[in-house]
Order: structure tokens, then C-alpha cells, then sequence
């Protein structure tokens, strides 16, 4: 009898582990990952604000040399036939979300990107200590 309810306990907690395993939340495993291509340029579209989208072909790229594994960086532009097309080079973070203009080497904040950010924050799991954490400019070394 002592035999059987051994036997049971164990099957009894290796079903609560499976079952467990299967019911984590989603933001458990998504905080394995770092924001994706698409998700940091809406970051940086966000941080310009809406008057700068509606620019003539306005468009946010990819820079070519992506040598930091840490951030994205991209260039923004638009259509200006009398004068310079850039609007400005940015990095964000890929971890947590902090949108950089890198010339100079400053933080960009507005309410339209924080409300994204928090979004995106939450979706990827990640908390505010992490956050912290993780904090650090383009620019360092």
C-alpha cells in the first residue's frame, strides 16, 4: 500500500509540472527575446512624432553596419527637394526599447513613445529593474 501512494505521489507531481509547464504565462518566455526589426522602428516613428510622418516620402532604415549587438540603428528621411533629406540617425535599444538620437548622444522621450514602449515593455516581459539593468547609451563603450 505505502508502495502505491509513493508511486502516485510521483506521478502526482510530475503531472503538476507538466501541467505547469503548460500553463506559464506568455510573457515568461517572451521576455526571452529582445525587441524585433519592426517593433524598434515604430519606437522610432513614435519618437518623432506625427507631424514628422506625414514628411513627404518619409521613411525610417536600417542602417547598413549594424556593428552593436545591442541596439538598432537607423537613419530618418524624407523628400526635401530644397535641402538636406535627413531628419536625424537614432539607436534603440534592443532590450529595453530606449529610443537614442545618436548626434547628438541623447535620450528621446514624448508621451507617444512612452505609452508605446510600455506596450512593447509588457509584451516582452520585461520589468522596470531589468530594465535599469540593462540601461545604457549607444555611445558607451
Amino acid at each position: 500500500m505505502v508502495r502505491v501512494f509513493q508511486c502516485l505521489s510521483l506521478a502526482s507531481l510530475v503531472s503538476i509540472a507538466f501541467v505547469g509547464c503548460l500553463f506559464q504565462p506568455p510573457m515568461m518566455e517572451a521576455a526571452l527575446r529582445g525587441l524585433n526589426l519592426d517593433e524598434a522602428r515604430r519606437l522610432v516613428v513614435a519618437a518623432l512624432g506625427p507631424k514628422v510622418e506625414k514628411l513627404p516620402k518619409f521613411g525610417v532604415d536600417l542602417e547598413y553596419n549594424q556593428d552593436d549587438a545591442d541596439f538598432y540603428r537607423f537613419e530618418a528621411t524624407w523628400d526635401n527637394p530644397g535641402g538636406s533629406v535627413l531628419i536625424g540617425f537614432f539607436g534603440v535599444n534592443r532590450a529595453t526599447g530606449d529610443v537614442w538620437r545618436l548626434v547628438p548622444c541623447e535620450k528621446v522621450g514624448s508621451g507617444r513613445l512612452r505609452r508605446l514602449q510600455k506596450e512593447l515593455r509588457r509584451k516582452i516581459g520585461l520589468k522596470a529593474i531589468e530594465r535599469r539593468e540593462l540601461d545604457k547609451a549607444p555611445c558607451e563603450n
